[in-house]
């Protein structure tokens, strides 16, 4: 194997000491390679670990200052002539005030009702496909008959 080199960048004050003078440019470009590509991980990672001891740091001092503000903040009241409330209070007036567009009562009511009818639904369910079940494993259904329940239910959804 043969390589040939070209130097065109390379400077010499004597002819003779061509082999040692490029060894040592050889290094010394690697060297200088290495120094970069590790300069920059350690730069890179560096800045990883300040930017989480900080987002760390910022998002204590965030909740400390929140609950500090819950425990002990005032606010102005629901209207202008009212006085500075605490947030407590404000929250507590919130849900007993009824305004007819934003009533958390009405709300809360609603999503029960949904929800009561949901589980009412799933447990009709349920309980017919265990008698179902239970009539077949008795051998007191045909085949056709437990079909035709099956798509009666699905109908009705």
């Amino acid at each position: 194997m043969k390589f040939k080199v070209e130097i065109e960048d390379f400077y010499l004050d004597r002819e003779e000491d061509i082999e040692p003078s490029l060894k040592q440019f050889v290094i010394n470009s690697v060297v200088q390679t290495i120094n970069k590509q590790i300069e920059k991980r350690i730069e890179d990672t560096i800045n990883l670990q300040v930017k989480q001891l900080i987002e760390k740091h910022l998002t204590l001092q965030i909740q400390k200052q929140v609950l500090d503000f819950v425990i002990n903040g005032k606010v102005k009241g629901r209207y202008t002539s009212n006085k500075e409330i605490s947030i407590e209070q404000y929250i507590k007036e919130d849900f007993e005030h009824n305004s007819g567009y934003s009533s958390p009562h009405e709300k809360i009511a609603e999503l029960a009702k949904t929800f009561g009818d949901e589980l009412k639904r799933r447990y009709d369910l349920l309980f017919a496909s265990q008698i179902v079940a239970k009539l077949n494993t008795n051998g007191l259904l045909k085949e056709d008959v437990a079909k035709m329940l099956i798509e009666t239910i699905e109908s009705k959804k």
